[in-house]
C-alpha cells in the first residue's frame, strides 16, 4: 500500500504524518503491517438471531518505499506493495471461544430455505455443522502492485515562522495485477492476494509542533478499480464462471492524534515519542465471487457475482517512535478496530455479529540519505 508518511523526522520534528525529505535528499522506509480480524456470523430466522460459527481474516503486508525530494516541497515515491500472507478461515470447535449456548462452536452448512427461497444456516431452526474436512480455508500471497506517487508540502513550520501548520498532500496510482488476484484459485490450487485492479489514492495530513506535543490529523481515500476476472475457480478446481467484472471495496480513513515527546537529545538528534491516536473508516460495498466470505453457500450463488455490503470502522491505537539519530529510526504501533455488523453476501440473510474486532501491529524501519 502507499504509505502516507515516513516515520523518521529531521531536526525540525513534526508529527510523523507530515514528515518530508529536504530538497535533493531521499528517505528509505521498510514497513510491515499485520492485522487479524475475528467475529461471529449470525442469521435472523423465526424472529430471533442465531449464531452459526466464526470467521477470521489475517494479513501480513510488506511495503518498502523510497521517496526522493526533487525540490523543496515536491517529492516522488515508489512503493512495491506485497502481501506475505492473506488468509480467510472459519475456526472449528476447539479453535475458538464462544459464549455458552450461542451456537458458534463451528461453521454451519448452508441449506435451501423453501419458505424464503434463499439459503439458510437455520433450516427449521436446526444448524447442520460442517465436517472438519469440509471447512474451507482461503490463503494467498504475492505482489499486489507497485505504487508510484507524488507528494507536495506547500506549507511547513520549518519554512517560515508564519507557517503555523505543516501540510503534506499525496496522490498515487498502483499497477493492476489481476493474474495475482485473491478472488480465484489457480489451476495448481494456489492463489494470489491482490485486489486485482488498479488503485488510486489521495491523502492529506496536517500537524503542528507545540514543544513536546505534536497534534495531527490525516485523511486517506483509496479507490480500487474494477477488473475482469478470467475465471472463478474454487479450492476444489471447479470453474463456476468466466469473464465477469469484479469491483473491490474502496477505503476512506480519517485519523487524529497527538505525538508526545518523552525524551530528546538535541545534540545527537535522538528522540523517543509516544503516539496516541484514534480514527474512523468507511469500507464501500464490493462485488466479489460467492463463497469466499462465508463457510458454505449454495451452488446457485457460485455462478454469480455477489455484493459484500459497506460498513464503518472505529479505531484506537498507541505508537512508539524511536529516533536513534538523524539518519535512522524505528516505529512500532498497536491498534484495535471495531467493525459495524453488515451482510457478507447480498443473496443470504447472514451478517457479521456485533463482536467483530480487528487487531493490528505496524512496524517500520527508516533510513535517511543525507
Amino acid at each position: 500500500m502507499l504509505i502516507l508518511t515516513a516515520f523518521v523526522v529531521g531536526s525540525a520534528h513534526a508529527a510523523e504524518v507530515t514528515d518530508f525529505p529536504p530538497a535533493q535528499r531521499a528517505d528509505i522506509r521498510v514497513g510491515y503491517d499485520y492485522r487479524h480480524q475475528f467475529g461471529s456470523l449470525e442469521e435472523t430466522w423465526g424472529g430471533r438471531q442465531w449464531g452459526y460459527g466464526r470467521r477470521t481474516e489475517t494479513q501480513h503486508d510488506l511495503s518498502p518505499r523510497i521517496e526522493f525530494a526533487i525540490i523543496q516541497g515536491v517529492a516522488i515515491n515508489v512503493t512495491p506493495d506485497a502481501t506475505l500472507s492473506r488468509v480467510y478461515a472459519f475456526p472449528s470447535e476447539g479453535d475458538i471461544f464462544c459464549p455458552q449456548g450461542y451456537g458458534c462452536d463451528g461453521p454451519s452448512r448452508m441449506m435451501y430455505d423453501p419458505v424464503n427461497q434463499t439459503g439458510s444456516y437455520a433450516n427449521g431452526g436446526v444448524a447442520v455443522k460442517l465436517a472438519p474436512e469440509d471447512i474451507p480455508r482461503y490463503a494467498g500471497k504475492g505482489l499486489n502492485g507497485v505504487w508510484v506517487g507524488l507528494a507536495v508540502q506547500p506549507f511547513a513550520e520549518r519554512y517560515s515562522r508564519n507557517h503555523l501548520v505543516t501540510w503534506r498532500l499525496d496522490a498515487a496510482i498502483r499497477s493492476a495485477n489481476r493474474h495475482n488476484s485473491f478472488w480465484t484459485a489457480r489451476e495448481d490450487g494456489t492463489r494470489g492476494a491482490a485486489p486485482g485492479g488498479a488503485g488510486f489514492k489521495l491523502a492529506a495530513a496536517f500537524s503542528t509542533t507545540n514543544d513536546t506535543a505534536n497534534p495531527y490529523l490525516s485523511a486517506v481515500y483509496q479507490r480500487e478499480g474494477k477488473f475482469v476476472l478470467d475465471a472463478y475457480r474454487d479450492n476444489d478446481g471447479t470453474v463456476w464462471w468466466t469473464g465477469q467484472t469484479l469491483n473491490p471495496s474502496d477505503h476512506f480513513d480519517v485519523r487524529g492524534g497527538v505525538e508526545l515527546v518523552a525524551a530528546e537529545n538535541k545534540t545527537t538528534e535522538s528522540r523517543f515519542a509516544v503516539d496516541m491516536y484514534f480514527g474512523f473508516g468507511y469500507r464501500s460495498w464490493e462485488d466479489i465471487p460467492s463463497g469466499i466470505l462465508l463457510p458454505s453457500v449454495l451452488d446457485a450463488s457460485r455462478s454469480i457475482v455477489v455484493t459484500h455490503y459497506d460498513h464503518i470502522i472505529a479505531t484506537g491505537g498507541l505508537g512508539l517512535d524511536t529516533h536513534f539519530n538523524k539518519y535512522a529510526g524505528f516505529r512500532l504501533a498497536f491498534d484495535a478496530s471495531y467493525l459495524t455488523p453488515h451482510p457478507l453476501e447480498h443473496v443470504y440473510p447472514v451478517r457479521t455479529d456485533y463482536d467483530t474486532v480487528e487487531l493490528g501491529v505496524h512496524g517500520s524501519l527508516d533510513i535517511k540519505i543525507r
